[in-house]
């Protein structure tokens, strides 16, 4: 996830700059569909820059990159399941506060999603159906921490690995989540303590720095 191809995107992040400064980025200009993923970047950063730290604005950014990687050739796509499968990519690969980041913005980025995407000019347009809570959102979220806790742990133990049941991740997924649809950030904290990221050498210098950035963050910030 956090190849250079996926995650990093330096070659992506320099195009988008370049589609910014080349093009004048408004919602009703006419979009080539190569270039769908670049306008929604372009897009987030436009209307959501004023109010968001640079560290957030960057982890929201990433993963709408792989959100949208998501997408499927037709014009509908399905905001729940793309976001399940978004962040299936991140499967240990990131820090456990890229998810407290998430959490935190979900329902600002939901919004962006539902409003930009079907507004986009396409010849073929695309329509966003189905919505999640941030209940919902949540859930997901505690749940890919569960299995991420689990994956690196026993990374190098398969048959630890395949002997791992779902009860046990549910166990763990229910001990993540706080009240009213969010995380118990001081229990993934110490659960997290446990065990130690490890990075793919391969990760470019501007990713390495930010994943270290966010794994500096402290459970009393986060939301």
């Amino acid at each position: 996830m956090v190849r250079q191809g996926q995650y990093a995107k330096t070659s992506q992040l320099k195009r988008v700059r370049q589609f910014r400064q080349n093009k004048p980025v408004t919602a009703d200009q006419q979009i080539d569909p190569t270039q769908l993923e670049e306008f929604l970047i372009v897009r987030y950063h436009l209307t959501q820059n004023e109010r968001l730290t640079p560290l957030v604005k960057e982890t929201m950014q990433r993963f709408l990159m792989v959100w949208l990687d998501q997408a499927p050739d037709t014009g509908q796509w399905d905001l729940p399941s793309m976001t399940a499968q978004a962040l299936a990519k991140t499967a240990a690969q990131v820090p456990w506060q890229f998810y407290a980041l998430l959490l935190g913005e979900w329902e600002h980025f939901q919004k962006f999603l539902q409003r930009e995407i079907p507004a986009v000019q396409l010849a073929e347009r695309k329509v966003l159906v189905g919505t999640l809570s941030r209940q919902e959102f949540a859930e997901l979220v505690a749940n890919q921490m569960a299995l991420n806790w689990f994956l690196q742990t026993f990374k190098d133990n398969h048959q630890m690995l395949e002997r791992i049941a779902e009860t046990q991740v549910s166990e763990m997924q229910k001990s993540f989540l706080g009240s009213d649809g969010h995380g118990n950030w001081a229990n993934v904290g110490s659960v997290y303590a446990t065990t130690i990221l490890s990075l793919d050498h391969d990760v470019d210098a501007a990713t390495r720095d930010w994943l270290r950035e966010l794994a500096s963050l402290q459970a009393n910030q986060l939301q």
